[in-house]
């Protein structure tokens, strides 16, 4: 993290691409991730951020599994469809 202390908004406005990602958005609207950002970012908070980087990792893996057992899903219905044919 920089020295120089930013507000939330600030921050938010300074890396709009990265807050514009779908994945994160959908992170960050959980309101306590926003809020273990909001630690992190304006009173630098190190355990707040390191909270917030494994509630994170534990999401991303979530959204993984999701997508993976969607795509297992549609392939194993398209192979059983062109089987029974």
């Amino acid at each position: 993290m920089k020295s120089k202390a930013y507000s939330l908004q600030q921050f938010v406005e300074i890396n709009d691409r990265f807050f514009n990602d779908p994945l994160i958005k959908s992170f960050f609207s959980m309101e306590d991730n926003k809020d273990l950002l909001e630690a992190t970012i304006e009173r630098g908070d190190q355990r707040s951020s390191e909270i917030l980087d494994k509630r994170f990792q534990w999401f991303y893996l979530q959204v993984r599994m999701v997508h993976y057992t969607d795509k297992l899903a549609r392939l194993y219905g398209k192979s059983y469809d062109q089987k029974k044919r």
